[in-house]
């Protein structure tokens, strides 16, 4: 009798692990369990097509192994699972790049590299960008055209406070920012720093501008950027710009957007804690657009420019104008995808514009301009 007990009981076990080991399988033919899908930059293998060349070639079994890999049942959840545990044992993230910082603050490596000054180009560098850039600003000013740089800040720089101490203890005397807007400055070149204003307006604004969990300014933050460069586009230009609506300000302590990036990147099983965040609710005034002067303006921007663009800045604050993204990609609001910058007559462009805006986060500044002052340097010496 008990040796039968033991039979069933070693009968149960096997049948639960065999259950278990073929829950993956099951899972991957029949989708029976909702899975989460993973956030970044993920790229998982297509399903080989079979052909001769392929075959006898061994492209095929290879390329079949790699999807099996990257598609079995469940392997979301095994992910997320193992960053859980690289995060809580060993305070580690499992995703390309991210610093977790004192008191969970999350952070780029670039953010910090641009904040500590350890990614400092030189100042024979600057010198030469900024001479470049000089003369291509007088070039376009004749042209009754202008060019501004818009220093946005970075998190680093923001939270330094919470950057770890391996990397504080490596800070550098000078940084980009410090340099290029000094360098600016010196030259008389028109230019915005957002990163000091944002420094210095840390404590008393009264929602907060960059969040725990992720790594670009808020969205509350980005109202205040375009209410603060409709002003500055008025001053300096001598026209009159769409104002921007505030209807009204939700504060929630579930992280949204962008302020939740890093962290959805992380692939955690489970959400971080993190500080409410303001989401306000605005727009332009086009309904009276007639009222207002018409710009033409090209901006060339990083991944900081996307939620001003998608908030309709450049259709509707602008002539519809154009966001070249890195200087790679021209994106425009209505038109289905992007075309490649490097398809573009430069000189048409600018010439049917009246504005050009470069605008970069500190961590993008040792590739300052995206290539654009360059490209405009040399056509203009022509």
């Amino acid at each position: 009798m008990v040796e039968n007990n033991r039979n069933t009981g070693k009968n149960i076990l096997f049948g639960i692990l065999l259950v278990g080991l073929c829950l993956p399988l099951i899972q991957q033919l029949t989708k029976f369990a909702y899975v989460r899908e993973l956030k970044g930059d993920i790229k998982v293998t297509q399903k080989a097509q079979l052909n001769t060349k392929d075959w006898f070639s061994g492209k095929y079994q290879d390329s079949t192994s790699k999807y099996i890999n990257d598609n079995f049942g469940f392997r979301n959840d095994f992910i997320r699972i193992n960053n859980e545990r690289h995060y809580l044992m060993y305070n580690e993230a499992k995703a390309n790049g991210v610093i977790i910082g004192k008191d969970s603050y999350l952070y780029e490596w670039g953010y910090i590299a641009a904040a500590l000054g350890l990614d400092f180009v030189g100042d024979d560098s600057v010198k030469i960008d900024i001479d470049k850039l000089k003369y291509v600003s007088d070039t376009l000013h004749s042209l009754g055209k202008e060019i501004i740089i818009v220093f946005a800040p970075g998190k680093g720089s923001y939270f330094p406070e919470y950057i770890p101490e391996i990397w504080v203890k490596q800070k550098k005397n000078k940084t980009n920012l410090e340099i290029y807007s000094s360098e600016c400055k010196a030259q008389g070149i028109n230019y915005v720093d957002l990163n000091t204003w944002f420094v210095q307006a840390k404590d008393t604004t009264q929602y907060p501008l960059f969040s725990q969990a992720g790594i670009h300014w808020s969205k509350y933050a980005e109202y205040l950027v375009m209410d603060t460069l409709i002003n500055y586009f008025e001053r300096n230009m001598s026209v009159d710009l769409p104002d921007i609506i505030l209807k009204s300000i939700t504060v929630d302590a579930d992280n949204q957007f962008g302020d939740y990036d890093v962290g959805d990147g992380m692939n955690l099983y489970s959400k971080l804690p993190t500080f409410p965040m303001a989401y306000p609710d605005y727009h332009f005034d086009k309904d009276h657009r007639e009222k207002y002067d018409s710009i033409q303006s090209i901006i060339i921007a990083d991944s900081y420019y996307w939620g001003l663009f998608l908030k309709n800045f450049s259709s509707d604050c602008f002539s519809n104008g154009e966001f070249w993204y890195y200087n790679r990609l021209i994106y425009k609001m209505g038109t289905p995808g992007a075309s490649n910058c490097s398809d573009a007559n430069i000189l048409e462009k600018v010439a049917n514009n009246d504005l050009i805006v470069i605008l970069s986060t500190d961590a993008n500044l040792d590739d300052f301009g995206f290539g654009l002052i360059d490209e405009l340097f040399e056509v203009y010496q022509k």
